[in-house]
């Protein structure tokens, strides 16, 4: 089973160990694309305090388009500092803001964003200055490889990994009923992370 010493190399281990097929020259082939589909499932199922992060920057001056960080998977919040007042912008859809701000080379204060695409936000109006921002956001870890051993979830939740590790494993060889074994395990496990990073939450809208 994985520990907290938990790293690339042992996870690689550890599923042709729990698996019995070292020498499975097709699946340990196949072991690297199957962490990493682990990890995108484990990023997909939870939104943790362990997946948050913060960027400051500063907007463009009268661009309407800002670039999501690297590994974003979506946004919790996003503010800007007008003077010495942070005020949040409104998540609004694409063709709100279009239709909010037709002309996007009049500017303004910003009010609203918009997901324009995965790696953009359009925000309107378009900023009259370099407003600095701040946006908190979900994000996958940096995957793991041979280079990059260990990332927040080998340290802080080993076994929901390896659990996930084993069900992708489990898909490749087409075994159903080891799949429904560790599908059950991660099931158990995800929802355990869960309720732990739960009793960590606050209502974002309400300041005390």
């Amino acid at each position: 089973m994985a520990t907290a010493a938990t790293t690339y190399n042992t996870l690689l281990a550890d599923a042709l160990a729990y698996c019995e097929r070292a020498n499975d020259a097709a699946l340990v082939a196949q072991l690297p694309r199957l962490i990493a589909l682990a990890e995108n499932r484990v990023a997909t199922d939870l939104k943790i305090l362990g997946d948050q992060k913060t960027v400051t920057s500063e907007f463009d001056a009268a661009s309407g388009q800002v670039v999501k960080p690297v590994y974003w998977r979506d946004t919790i919040s996003f503010n800007v500092t007008v003077g010495t007042e942070r005020v949040q912008l409104l998540l609004r859809t694409y063709e709100y803001c279009r239709n909010f701000w037709p002309d996007p080379a009049l500017v303004g204060v910003p009010r609203f964003y918009a997901d324009y695409d995965f790696e953009h936000f359009i925000v309107v109006p378009t900023p009259t200055l370099a407003y600095p921002f701040e946006l908190l956001y979900h994000a996958r870890k940096d995957p793991l490889s041979v280079e990059t051993q260990t990332n927040w979830f080998t340290f802080n939740a080993p076994q929901l990994l390896f659990y996930a590790v084993m069900c992708e494993a489990q898909l490749f060889l087409k075994n159903a009923s080891a799949l429904a074994l560790w599908d059950s395990r991660y099931a158990e496990s995800r929802a355990g992370f869960g309720a732990e990073d739960g009793g960590r939450a606050i209502d974002r809208n309400i300041s005390k």
